[in-house]
């Protein structure tokens, strides 16, 4: 999975920021798969994402913004105030 914007990713009280997830194959090729994984955030108390990959920064601090597909995880993202 590759997953834009890359990190970490400073995102202001009350801001938004959409995230994209590609999905890239054996084959070489590529495949929005966005709206196919499962997003979550460590501290929904500062950024608040929905299946969308919309975040919202909700709070003053930092979080954890994983992406997982079946049984493949990305890597953690931080995003921060």
């Amino acid at each position: 999975m590759a997953i834009t914007p890359t990190m970490p990713v400073d995102l202001v009280l009350g801001a938004t920021r959409q995230f994209k997830v590609m999905g890239v194959y054996s084959v070489k090729s590529a495949a929005d798969i966005t709206s196919k994984v499962t997003w979550n955030s460590s501290n929904n108390s500062v950024d608040m994402i929905v299946a969308s990959g919309l975040a919202s920064g909700v709070g003053i601090g930092g979080t954890n913004i994983t992406v997982s597909m079946s049984d493949i995880n990305s890597s953690i993202l931080n995003c921060r105030r």
